[in-house]
């Protein structure tokens, strides 16, 4: 006699309906969830702007071959106490009246700041930032009318705030 054993549980108590439904399913609400994270959450790090950006690089490139041309050298000096940043470049000559500074944070377009820094009667350059201002910037120094640039890193987090910043 040949008896064949035959399930009598309804489909939706079966195991193998529900795990073979419930792999897609997973992946439908995860992707929705992503999608709503990426069209709530701008990218800042990416510009709107790239293309120009990477136009750019070659007048970037120029200016930088400038800076060499004029055997320019920034010393970089930040105060604690009073948020002094003073920048020493000797090569300039007394006519140079200002010069702007631009930090770049490299994570968030928020943290980006532009200074300009004026000549005190000792021939430094001088500017105002926050005295207890943390974190990684990049820099770039130029002169008023972007002639010249001149760039490096600089991080905040240190103690002691001091860099010399070289034309390549």
């Amino acid at each position: 006699m040949n008896t064949l054993a035959t399930d009598t549980k309804p489909w939706y108590k079966q195991f193998w309906f529900w795990f073979v439904i419930g792999i897609p399913a997973c992946s439908v609400v995860m992707g929705l969830t992503l999608l709503y994270v990426a069209t709530q959450n701008k990218v800042s790090i990416v510009k709107e702007e790239w293309y120009k950006d990477g136009l750019a690089i070659n007048q970037r490139i120029d200016k930088q071959l400038k800076a060499k041309e004029l055997g320019l050298n920034a010393t970089i000096e930040l105060s604690r106490e009073n948020g002094a940043l003073t920048i020493a470049i000797p090569q300039l000559d007394a006519n140079q009246t200002a010069l702007m500074l631009t930090l770049v944070h490299p994570t968030s377009e928020d943290g980006d700041q532009l200074l300009e820094l004026v000549r005190t009667p000792s021939g430094e350059f001088w500017a105002k930032v926050e005295p207890n201002k943390k974190g990684f910037y990049y820099l770039q120094l130029t002169d008023k009318a972007n002639v010249w640039q001149l760039d490096g890193a600089i991080n905040f987090n240190n103690e002691n705030v001091s860099l010399t910043l070289a034309s390549k």
